[in-house]
């Protein structure tokens, strides 16, 4: 299908707009190409109307970088939205996924923006330093004098040409077929606008509460692991730790580091919190702590709701000092893993945070909040993308886990959750999930509190049952070391190459290339990536109410009145977005949080207890 010729008729379009507090925007001007003709369209925002200066209709197709900043301008003029987007932005990250930095004139992680775009591609770009000059004149808002919006319109036509241009370099890399797929990506965009623009509600009263009373929280949780004995003067001390690891009898199990020190990572301390129960405390606080060495407070509209990309209202709200570093975003961060996942910072979004943040996201009143999410995802993916019968047949029977084990001989053929949870949830569970991701017997044994030789025998159980899965597995692995490329079934694609000598990358040495336990994992993670965004498409297209995405699952809130109908729907359509994708459904659980609760989970009660203690002491405190 080719964009630059008819029958569709592609119009290059950009905005310039001022964000507003409360997720909308303030549109300064609009300039558009029509790249059949070449005809320019330059319109300032006082002169703009009810629908498109240029052409718009059915065989029109908006090409645009960042498309979602797009849509939430024509949100904001009460357009008619288009028929059809090409996003350049999920496009260049898409065919540029997984290249090596080598071949390339950027940063791998540093490559979303349009100039980043441009250099990656071999296209000249502007400096930043004159876009960071119309950019500031841009945001200091009208009124605007007539050098002033001549300035504004030959910055914003610049940004038309980019793109483009970027569109003359995208078109001979796509492969045959991307264009149905690349639509879709399209409206992907129009649904990241709705939930940029419609945030997701919280307690403003306790938000602030806790950042008032940060340093009195830090303390209170130092104080709950104090019968542990690793601080001293409020700061960790690596000496006390290691006395408590070899006082528990813990210290083989601890991984070091290449320097041969305990590691105090977070993904440490989560994997150890699951292995020794004994510390299981200390290791949550010490997640809790880590997240906690900066204030870092939400961006709250004047609508009491909180949104991604918007940082720097975070801080002024608040009248807090913050540095350049502090206010940095990618906003919701589509597309910048390698499976195309969403990767928002976590410091920025509320749901990569503790658990015990969560307690601040409630409903208004009259509102509920609905968590869909998808039950054993990833698992269910792995049984339909390889056709293994046996792991299909566990999966639909409620109980991967359980199955699995009776299947294996691990547990008696009458085991259930009630009496064996325990090895369901930490052996069982953790082989069941940890073959998806590549783990070989000596990680295993580490997650699992087992020996060598047990994680390998349970390995090769997990590989005895489910032989199909893992010559598919095998022979996808061939096939995109072959072919030097892997994609899924929507057409989200990543390159692959041999691991090859190390480079500098800022102060350290990293490896150039695809490890086999990143190609192991990918299908499944990037087809739930393509499953996730046909869902929030259909969802947005039905009318909900988005408040985020997260991996698998959503956020949608509902009148409270309508909380068993549209549980029921959006069960269906998330049921039906994996079937559209994978040709089978996946159930789909709802959690319905009503007024005067929140969204925490149990796993959050005991941090939380710590964080209401320290509350109630400054006379605060909540339920």
């Amino acid at each position: 299908m080719n964009v630059q010729s008819p029958p569709l008729r592609p119009i290059s379009v950009d905005f310039e707009f001022i964000p507003q507090d409360d997720g909308t925007q303030w549109v300064v001007c609009v300039v558009a190409k029509d790249l059949w003709s070449g005809e320019v369209y330059r319109v300032f925002g006082d002169e703009l109307g009810p629908c498109p200066p240029y052409p718009q209709g059915p065989n029109t197709v908006l090409i645009a970088y960042n498309s979602a900043a797009e849509i939430s301008s024509y949100m904001a003029l009460a357009w008619e939205l288009p028929h059809a987007i090409i996003d350049l932005y999920a496009e260049h990250m898409r065919i540029t996924n997984g290249r090596s930095q080598s071949k390339m004139n950027v940063v791998t992680g540093a490559r979303g923006s349009l100039l980043a775009a441009l250099r990656c591609h071999g296209l000249p770009a502007r400096q930043n330093e004159s876009k960071r000059r119309v950019i500031e004149r841009i945001l200091a808002g009208p009124p605007f004098s007539a050098d002033d919006r001549r300035t504004i319109l030959d910055y914003c036509q610049e940004d038309v040409e980019d793109a483009e241009a970027l569109l003359g370099k995208l078109l001979p890399q796509m492969e045959p077929g991307w264009w149905d797929c690349a639509l879709i990506r399209g409206r992907y965009s129009v649904a990241t606008a709705h939930f940029e623009r419609n945030g997701y509600p919280v307690d403003v009263e306790l938000h602030d509460q806790i950042i008032a009373s940060w340093d009195d929280i830090r303390a209170e949780m130092i104080a709950s692991i104090d019968q542990f004995g690793v601080y001293e003067n409020s700061r960790f001390s690596h000496a006390r730790f290691e006395d408590l690891l070899v006082r528990e009898g813990l210290g083989e199990g601890w991984p070091l580091t290449p320097t041969g020190a305990r590691k105090t990572d977070e993904k440490t301390w989560r994997a150890m919190a699951d292995r020794f129960s004994i510390i299981a405390p200390l290791c949550d606080a010490q997640i809790a702590l880590g997240q906690m060495k900066k204030i870092h407070p939400l961006a709250i509209g004047p609508d009491g709701r909180a949104r991604l990309g918007k940082r720097e209202l975070a801080y002024r709200r608040l009248n807090l000092t913050c540095s350049d570093e502090d206010t940095r975003s990618v906003g919701l961060g589509a597309y910048r893993s390698k499976t195309g996942r969403n990767q928002p910072m976590a410091s920025e979004f509320i749901m990569l945070r503790n658990n015990w943040w969560r307690t601040m996201v409630t409903p208004p009143p009259g509102k509920a909040l609905l968590y869909a999410d998808w039950a054993s995802q990833e698992i269910a993916i792995a049984a339909y993308l390889s056709g293994d019968p046996v792991m299909i047949q566990h999966y639909r029977s409620g109980d991967f886990y359980l199955s699995f084990g009776r299947s294996a001989g691990l547990i008696p053929e009458t085991a259930t959750k009630q009496s064996h949870g325990l090895f369901r949830n930490k052996v069982l569970k953790p082989v069941s999930l940890g073959t998806l991701y590549g783990q070989k017997e000596q990680s295993l044994a580490a997650r699992i509190g087992r020996s060598v030789n047990e994680a390998a025998d349970l390995l090769r159980a997990h590989r005895s049952q489910y032989e199909v899965y893992w010559d598919w597995n095998r022979d996808s692995i061939d096939q995109a070391t072959l072919s030097g490329r892997i994609e899924t079934p929507l057409g989200w694609q990543m390159e692959v190459s041999d691991i090859r000598q190390t480079m500098l990358v800022g102060d350290a040495w990293e490896q150039e290339g695809t490890r086999e336990t990143t190609l192991q994992n990918w299908p499944m993670q990037a087809t739930a990536g393509d499953i996730l965004r046909v869902a929030c498409i259909a969802m947005a297209e039905a009318g909900y109410r988005i408040c985020f995405p997260l991996h698998d699952a959503v956020l949608v809130e509902v009148d409270e009145t309508a909380v068993e109908a549209a549980s029921a729907d959006i069960s269906y359509l998330m049921e039906e977005a994996a079937r559209a994708v994978l040709g089978h459904p996946i159930p789909v659980d709802v959690e319905v949080v009503r007024y005067g609760r929140n969204l925490r989970s149990e796993k959050g009660d005991a941090m939380w207890d710590i964080v209401n203690r320290a509350l109630e002491r400054r006379g605060g405190g909540h339920l």
